[in-house]
């Protein structure tokens, strides 16, 4: 039995090593689309802009948060991506999130999970 808790340690580990290499990409993007883009002053952003910055800075949020609480930090990102998701879906007539934008939530899921799984081994 402590073979299992000693290699499910090893896993957990490891997950949490490609959660935080995931979120130091994340916050790398979140920075260059926040640079990137040419924001005009903030009365003359529309409803659908201030939702998705909105939703990128909770997900910036998150993504520095996890790596002190991974729990809080998780829950913020996923928070952050939904509304993002749901912002897109109701002004996009044709909504295609590339295969980038599913590493927000599989990381603030892979924080969650560690979180849970390491609580539960030392209890």
């Amino acid at each position: 039995m402590k073979s299992l808790m000693f290699s499910e340690i090893k896993v957990i580990s490891f997950l949490r090593y490609i959660a935080h290499l995931f979120s130091i990409l994340l916050i790398f993007v979140v920075l260059l689309l926040a640079l990137g883009e040419n924001f005009k002053s903030i009365e003359k952003l529309t409803l659908q802009e201030l939702l998705l910055i909105s939703s990128f800075i909770i997900m910036f949020v998150g993504l520095l948060s996890a790596w002190k609480w991974e729990f809080f930090g998780g829950l913020l990102i996923i928070i952050g991506f939904a509304m993002f998701y749901i912002v897109n879906s109701l002004y996009a007539k044709n909504l295609n999130l590339g295969f980038f934008f599913v590493l927000f939530p599989l990381t603030g899921l892979i924080f969650i999970f560690c979180c849970w799984r390491e609580k539960r081994l030392t209890n």
